[in-house]
């Protein structure tokens, strides 16, 4: 089967949103409702894929802040109070894109963004917020660590930008062996 083949770009004010449906309404409203209000707020930039004009997949990034303390110790360790991070605030994909390897390449192309943005400002932790059991399984297969008691999964910058320069060294592979 051929895998269509997506190019993520800002969000703009002219891609249709309507119609974009990821199974998850509360992923599908933050897109049409709160998307464009991140972006003039500068809280959050949102990349898209897009067919036609509608949008068929989503990731919002932001800067943040972690406090150390209840983070993993392989994460934490020798770590300021207050760690610098990128979150990927959302990633949705719609659900006709679902089943399909597709949730990592978008995953990937957001981490490539951000270790790109850390080569201007530093950030030591990526982080996501599981928006449920099975959100978490998927950010686990990518490396990423469960924050103890919380919904909150980390990885650092250096581990994740060492695995896409891994994946650039072996071009054989699939965009999947940015993952380890």
């Amino acid at each position: 089967m051929n895998r269509p083949e997506f190019v993520s770009r800002h969000l703009r004010s002219d891609d249709d949103l309507t119609s974009f449906s990821s199974g998850r309404t509360e992923l599908d409203l933050w897109l049409r409702e709160s998307a464009h209000h991140a972006e003039a707020m500068r809280t959050g930039r949102t990349w898209v894929w897009t067919r036609d004009r509608a949008v068929v997949a989503y990731y919002t990034l932001a800067g943040h802040l972690l406090e150390r303390q209840p983070l993993p110790a392989k994460v934490a360790r020798g770590s300021p109070s207050l760690i610098p991070a990128v979150i990927v605030a959302k990633l949705a994909l719609s659900r006709d894109l679902h089943g399909q390897g597709l949730g990592g390449l978008l995953l990937a192309d957001a981490l490539r963004r951000i270790i790109s943005a850390t080569d201007v400002v530093a950030a030591r932790l990526v982080v996501v917020d599981a928006i449920d059991e099975g959100a978490g399984r998927f950010y686990e297969r990518f490396g990423f660590s469960w924050v103890p008691a919380t919904n909150r999964l980390v990885r650092k910058v250096s581990d994740i930008a060492a695995d896409l320069e891994d994946s650039i060294r072996r071009p054989t592979h699939s965009a999947h062996s940015a993952r380890r």
